[in-house]
């Protein structure tokens, strides 16, 4: 009987997680932010991205627990760095504020239906992998446009992909020119368990996997300043990496 309830459950989650979910995301949620985004209804935008996100964990049932959400300040915007394990780190992340979230993404979403829409408008910060200093500047451009209107969170996984193998991937440096440039504090995000519950090359979920948000106390721009970008990273990365399991 045991066995039987898990492969429900395993079937409950690979259906929501591959079908459900982008259907609900595309035709229900992204329409709705569209619409606040249109209305520059930004507190909209924040709540509503965060519903999304909270409904789609809800959906998918696996429990999770969240550390350190008192280190969240809900009246400043952060860099959020965070390890990158799975495709449900992009709810995880975004269940954590009420506040307009924008994501440092690859710029193929933007082929998505309706969602490339919201995207457009500010809740992606999409970036070209094949040309880098290209997309640095292009990321410069569309952070100055965002600040200036709905002054987002931003929010980045710096291992550039997900990890094949469940160790994290070293943090590639880009983001410290933004944290530079606007003089924001990093928070640093760690989210353990995301793959061995779904990984990039997994056919299906493991739903006897213990999932965790730890959120780190966040890192102050006046503190690490002085400090060069690569040991910015490397600060960051082992932030991250200390309380992380696969």
């Amino acid at each position: 009987m045991k066995t039987l309830f898990k492969n429900l459950l395993i079937f409950k989650q690979i259906l929501m997680i591959r079908l459900l979910l982008p259907l609900y995301t595309i035709f229900f949620y992204s329409p709705c932010v569209i619409f606040f985004l249109l209305i520059h209804s930004y507190k909209g935008v924040g709540r509503s991205l965060r519903r999304w996100a909270k409904g789609c964990l809800w959906w998918i049932g696996q429990p999770y627990t969240v550390e350190g959400l008192e280190n969240i300040d809900k009246n400043k915007r952060y860099i959020v760095v965070s390890n990158h394990g799975s495709i449900i780190d992009i709810p995880l992340t975004g269940s954590l504020f009420g506040t307009p979230i924008s994501w440092v993404m690859k710029d193929v979403l933007l082929k998505v239906p309706i969602t490339s829409t919201m995207f457009k408008l500010g809740v992606g910060i999409p970036i070209a992998r094949t040309k880098p200093r290209e997309a640095q500047a292009k990321m410069f451009e569309t952070v100055d446009r965002l600040k200036k209107k709905m002054n987002p969170n931003i929010i980045i996984f710096p291992e550039g992909t997900r990890t094949k193998t469940g160790e994290m991937n070293d943090f590639k440096r880009g983001y410290v020119p933004l944290v530079r440039q606007y003089e924001m504090d990093i928070l640093p995000v760690t989210l353990c368990g995301v793959y061995n519950f779904f990984s990039a090359d997994a056919s299906l979920p493991n739903p006897d996997t213990n999932m965790k948000i730890i959120v780190h106390p966040p890192q102050r721009y006046e503190d690490i300043k002085e400090f060069t970008d690569k040991e910015i990273n490397k600060k960051m990365q082992e932030i991250v990496q200390k309380d992380y399991y696969a």
